[in-house]
């Protein structure tokens, strides 16, 4: 997938949504909202200090943020949607 052509278009849900899926999974939620490491991801949500809300899925493995939830806190937090 090309990269977006502006800011606004990827911190879209749909952009979001179609590079790494409705359901965005730790390891790609971890490099998108900045984090060094899944683990610095997994610290953050064991301690309270995520910004999104995590989940599981019956019968899979890890954990997954709602592609929507993930664009409306860097829209809210990076500049974007102004």
């Amino acid at each position: 997938m090309a990269e977006p052509a502006d800011r606004d278009e990827q911190l879209s849900a749909s952009w979001i949504a179609a590079r790494y899926g409705g359901l965005v999974q730790a390891k790609d939620l971890s490099r998108l909202l900045g984090f060094s490491s899944p683990a610095g991801l997994r610290r953050a949500h064991a301690t309270g200090r995520l910004p999104v809300t995590l989940f599981r899925l019956p019968g899979r493995r890890g954990w997954f943020a709602h592609a929507t939830d993930v664009s409306a806190y860097l829209r809210a937090h990076t500049g974007g949607g102004e």
